[in-house]
């Protein structure tokens, strides 16, 4: 089974509103210590990114601050994430990073933030995400990981494990049962290690590459899926089915004239116009929409597309057996 999907993101980082004004920025920052709160434990990617972040940001803002990292885990990032929606200075003391999906939380979870009220200052990388397991796991393939029985590590309902385990298990079935409340991806690793769990989805790539290298090099883990679309070197005409989202019915025209669609492969069972478009929730109807109707038609490889403003923004390529 191959799943694909850009993912952009590997670091959110954010600043609640209510810098120090522009004339006297310089003399604000001069001599501060700067607090750079991550909401992920010591050892994982995000943890990673940030104080690699952190070493340098300062010498950007005028007046130079010290950028002091401080760890705040819980939930899977989530705790941080209202920290500094709440708590945290609002004078631009305070910034941090949390959770690439922490953006929705609101939609989907408890949240005690307003994502647009956060100022979002930028991405360190755009990356592709993947499930391993151990080597002494019977979960080695991903038949394995739909036909038995297993578990898989998580940090909170906002985390990317968390996500990534219910997204296999929801959509295509994976036996998975996921072990929540780890309070980071470097504690999940060792969970996995130790044995107490087979293993983790959600990881990025670029972590593995940085901070388990070994991994690769002394064959540890099985690789059981990857999200990656540029890594599949398929083309249109290696679809069988499209779900291309109807927030306004161009949206899936123009998209059929661009890529020479057929128009009879494209929302085979309606698009959002005709079945509804669901706040919050659009991604997940197109992607089991897409699913059923390959399985429904004797599989294949099928692809599914979210708008994002004013044009298809981010898209998902699937294939049924």
């Amino acid at each position: 089974m191959a799943l694909s999907k850009t993912i952009g993101s590997a670091l959110a980082l954010v600043v609640v509103a209510g810098l120090a004004c522009a004339a006297g920025v310089e003399d604000f920052y001069k001599g501060r210590n700067v607090t750079l709160v991550i909401g992920y434990s010591v050892g994982g990617g995000y943890d990673a990114y940030a104080r690699l972040l952190g070493r340098y940001f300062g010498k950007h803002i005028p007046g130079n601050p010290a950028i002091v990292p401080e760890q705040m885990t819980g939930a899977g990032s989530l705790r941080s994430a209202n920290f500094i929606y709440s708590v945290a200075a609002k004078d631009g003391s305070v910034f941090g990073t949390f959770s690439r999906s922490m953006g929705i939380s609101p939609l989907v979870d408890k949240a005690e933030f307003d994502s647009r009220k956060f100022t979002w200052l930028g991405s360190v990388t755009d990356d592709n995400t993947i499930c391993v397991t151990w080597n002494t796991s019977p979960i080695k393939t991903w038949d394995d990981f739909l036909t038995k029985p297993s578990k898989f590590g998580g940090e909170g309902a906002g985390a990317d494990p968390d996500i990534w385990t219910l997204l296999y298990k929801k959509v295509f079935g994976a036996k998975a049962q996921l072990v929540s409340g780890y309070p980071g991806t470097n504690d999940v690793v060792l969970a996995m290690e130790r044995g107490e769990i087979d293993g983790l989805c959600g990881i990025s790539w670029s972590t593995i590459k940085t901070r388990h290298p070994e991994w690769l090099s002394s064959h540890s883990v099985n690789i059981i899926v990857q999200a990656a679309l540029k890594k599949l070197g398929l083309r249109v005409g290696d679809m069988s089915l499209f779900e291309i989202n109807e927030a306004f019915a161009a949206v899936a025209c123009t998209s059929m004239d661009l890529l020479g669609i057929d128009e009879q492969r494209v929302n085979v069972d309606g698009g959002a116009l005709a079945v509804g478009h669901p706040i919050g929730a659009s991604g997940a109807r197109i992607l089991m929409h897409l699913v059923y109707a390959l399985r429904h038609r004797g599989g294949g490889y099928g692809a599914a597309g979210i708008c994002s403003g004013m044009a298809q923004g981010e898209a998902t390529i699937v294939r049924v057996n």
